[in-house]
Formats: C-alpha cells, structure tokens, sequence
C-alpha cells in the first residue's frame, strides 16, 4: 500500500498509549520536593497537563518567583528523568491493548508524530520502556510551552519541517483521551480522534459533534482503513 504523506497522524501518550500506573505524577512531585527542597501540600491534577505549566504552578504555589523557578527548571528536568527511569523499573506500566499493533500498522502508511505535555525527555523513558520510541521521529513537547493548543502547533510545525511536507489541517488527526485532546485539535482546526479505553467519556461526542470517538485501537485502525488508505482515496 502507498504511504499517504500529505496525511499527519498525531499521537497523546499518557492515557493514550500508555498508563504509568500513577508513577509518571510521583516521579514529577518526588523530582519538585528534591530541586525544592518543599513538601508538597496541594493535589496536582495532571490530566492533559502540560509539564512546564504543572511546575510553574507548583512553584507559585509554594510562592517561589518566576526568574528563581526558571534557573532551576533544567535541574528540575534532570531530576524528574532519573526518578522517571527507577521507577520504570517497577514493572508497573504498561501499554494499551493493540497499541503496538497499529503503530506497526501505521508508521509504513502515514507519517507520525507526538503531541504530549511532557517534557521530551520524559516522553522519551516512558517509549523507550516500550520500544516505542522510533515511531515518533518529532514532536510538540511540554519544557517550552505551558498551553496545549501551542503543543500542537509545535508538532505540526517541526513534523513539516522534519517529513518536508505541507500538511492540510483537513489531513492532519490528533488522537488523545481527554477533553484537551479535543479542544485543542480544534482550536488548530484538525480532526480531534478521542481513544476511550475505559468507557468514561461518550458523553463527549455529544459536546463536540465533530468528534471522532473509539473504544479500541482496532476500531481507529478500520476508520483509516475504510476512510484514507481504501483506493478510492488513492
């Protein structure tokens, strides 16, 4: 089958690939106690977070100003990775069923590439655990920006620097599993694909009607199938 490479298909990791089984939050607050040296008194919601805004609101939290929390932003990352990695060793992640199945599928058909709120570094130990890294060449990552919609600029604009092509927002999919998945692929006006692993979010599909909502990875494999890849799309 031929590659379609005036198509982009953007992938979330957290919730969407993968589960950390909650060590990805530990390692982050274990990381700002240690740069710190601060005990942690307020609960953080990381869902869809980005990792720069979670640290700089973490850090007016604890009423550190923003030229001091930003000299210790490289140490903080360094931080984070190392704890990131010991716990990877848990054993306690682990990939989303037919995950590995439709990258394999996908990655000869149509270019990839991440969106994630975390920073790169980060997103690097959570594939590289599962082999996954070689999949997403580039990516809009969480150490440079604090919004999501900005993420997925970034994304499309170094993965159109990176496959030296175009890509028409109509042609360009982001699948992710939360409400900021959603709002931001149409904020930057491309297709929002919502993967639903655990059956928690259908109500969403009537809030945007434009919404692409899965249950599983086969499902998002058959969408592309019957919509992009069959001949009459050729």
């Amino acid at each position: 089958m031929k590659k379609r490479q005036n198509y982009l298909i953007l992938f979330d990791i957290d919730g969407t690939i993968l589960d950390t089984n909650g060590d990805g939050k530990k390692a982050f607050l274990d990381a700002f106690q240690n740069t710190w040296q601060v005990k942690i008194d307020k609960d953080v919601n990381f869902l869809g977070g980005v990792d720069l805004a979670v640290y700089q609101e973490l850090c007016s939290h604890h009423q550190i100003d923003k030229k001091s929390s930003l000299t210790k932003w490289m140490d903080f990352q360094d931080c984070y990775t190392d704890k990131l990695k010991k716990y990877s060793n848990n054993n306690q992640w682990h990939l989303f069923p037919y995950c590995r199945e439709i990258l394999n599928y996908l990655k000869p058909l149509f270019p990839l590439a991440l969106v994630t709120g975390n920073i790169e570094q980060g997103a690097k130990v959570k594939l590289e655990h599962h082999q996954l890294a070689d999949f997403f060449p580039e990516g809009g990552f969480g150490e440079k920006v604090r919004d999501r919609n900005q993420l997925v600029a970034q994304a499309i604009e170094k993965a159109s620097a990176h496959y030296g092509q175009d890509f028409k927002n109509d042609h360009i999919y982001l699948i992710g599993d939360t409400i900021k998945d959603i709002e931001s692929s149409l904020e930057n006006n491309i297709k929002p694909l919502l993967i639903d692993h655990h059956k928690r979010n259908s109500h969403l599909q009537d809030q945007y009607p434009d919404l692409l909502y899965f249950h599983r990875f086969q499902e998002i494999q058959d969408y592309f199938l019957k919509n992009i890849i069959s001949d009459n799309q050729l």
